[in-house]
C-alpha cells in the first residue's frame, strides 16, 4: 500500500475571537497528528493565545505575523499588496474567512455569517470592517481551490451573493 502526503501550510494570522481561537486550538493539533499531512509552515497571529503555538514537529517553520499598522489596514493589505508573501506551491488553508491575493492553491474556512449580508445592508448599517472584508473576498474569490463553510445555509448565501 503507496502512502502519500500532502504538504500544507497554515495560515492564522487574524484569529482572535473566543469560538475560532477554541477551534484552531482543537485543529492544529489534529492536522499535525494525521499521518497523510506534513505540515511545512504556521503563520500565526502577533498576539494572544494562538501565537505562542508551538508545533509538535520541530521542522514546521512558524512565522509570527506582526502588524506594524492597525489591525483592519494591515488584513487589508495582508490579502492583497502583500498577499504575494504567502504564495508557493504548497496548499495554504486560511482560517481567517478572507482569501489572500496569492499564487498557490488555497482552502479558506468561511466561518463569519457577515461575508452572507448583502452589501447594501453592510452599508446602512456602517459595517465597514465587514463591506470590506466582503470586497476583498470577491476580489480574491478566483484564487481559492475550496470553500469550507459549516452550513449549507451558509453554502447557499455565499453562492448566492459570490456567484
Amino acid at each position: 500500500m503507496l502512502s502519500t502526503t500532502s504538504k500544507i501550510r497554515i495560515h492564522f494570522t487574524n484569529v482572535t475571537g473566543i469560538g475560532a481561537v477554541q477551534l484552531v486550538s482543537d485543529l492544529i493539533p489534529a492536522i499535525e497528528t494525521a499521518d497523510s499531512v506534513n505540515l511545512t509552515d504556521l503563520y500565526l497571529p502577533p498576539a494572544g493565545i494562538l501565537s505562542q503555538y508551538t508545533p509538535k514537529n520541530g521542522q514546521t517553520k512558524v512565522t509570527r505575523y506582526k502588524r506594524w499598522l492597525p489591525n483592519g489596514v494591515s488584513r487589508l493589505l495582508e490579502c492583497t499588496l502583500l498577499g504575494n508573501f504567502f504564495s508557493g506551491s504548497t496548499t495554504l488553508l486560511v482560517l481567517g474567512d478572507v482569501p489572500i491575493r496569492c499564487k498557490c492553491p488555497q482552502i479558506v474556512l468561511v466561518h463569519t455569517p457577515n461575508l452572507c449580508v448583502s452589501n447594501m445592508l453592510l452599508f446602512l448599517r456602517c459595517e465597514i470592517k465587514f463591506l470590506v472584508s466582503s470586497w476583498i473576498f470577491k476580489f480574491n474569490s478566483d484564487r481559492v481551490s475550496m470553500f469550507i463553510v459549516q452550513t449549507e445555509v451558509m453554502r447557499a448565501k455565499l453562492q448566492a451573493k459570490y456567484s
